[in-house]
């Protein structure tokens, strides 16, 4: 590791082997009020013949706000751009991909049963305190994971509010089908979302 700056702004670089994977980064890190801000971070990752890379504009972690801008994962098919900004009683989230290699990630994560598949997804959703805005697509295809062959799942859900609308399906070869739509489910309550507030 090196760092190169001052006590309150350092240019960072750090290099690691361990569990069949090689990690190189770079990145600013900076001292913020009551916390810490790391800016341009950069990551190269390799493991067996996979390779990743992770590009992130900002990951801010503070007592009042944990946040991360504009972060990008490539090497396994179409990019995954995602951002992510936390505080207490909120939480927003945005993720898209065209078609991440479900293979290739699992190859890379140590997952040899995942062999094929292709994953879209397109994400962007809100809760703040008792309500949930946004909507969630996500759509894995062709995927073969232990036993199950030519699987797939497709989740297409708004969520209005204390309401969620949609279709949830899944399907693999040799087992069957299921598919569940509701115009309408509602949480109940006027707590915190969580799982327990869905009927």
């Amino acid at each position: 590791a090196s760092v190169h700056g001052s006590a309150t702004t350092a240019e960072v670089s750090l290099s690691m082997r361990g569990h069949g994977a090689d990690v190189r980064a770079k990145a600013t890190v900076g001292a913020e009020p009551g916390g810490v801000a790391v800016r341009d971070l950069h990551v190269l990752a390799e493991r067996g013949n996979e390779t990743a890379r992770v590009r992130a504009a900002l990951v801010s972690l503070t007592g009042r706000e944990q946040r991360v801008d504009d972060v990008e994962l490539l090497g396994f098919g179409e990019a995954l751009a995602a951002s992510v900004r936390a505080s207490p009683g909120s939480l927003a989230l945005s993720a898209h991909s065209r078609g991440l290699d479900l293979a290739r990630l699992g190859r890379f994560l140590g997952v040899a049963s995942i062999s094929t598949g292709r994953a879209v997804v397109d994400a962007d959703a809100t809760i703040r305190g008792s309500r949930a805005d946004g909507h969630i697509l996500l759509d894995v295809a062709r995927a073969t994971a232990g036993p199950l062959h030519d699987a797939g799942i497709h989740v297409d859900v708004t969520l209005e509010g204390r309401r969620a609308s949609g279709t949830v399906s899944g399907h693999a070869a040799d087992i069957g089908s299921l598919e569940v739509r509701s115009s309408s489910v509602e949480g109940g309550g006027s707590e915190p979302l969580g799982l327990s507030s869905w009927r």
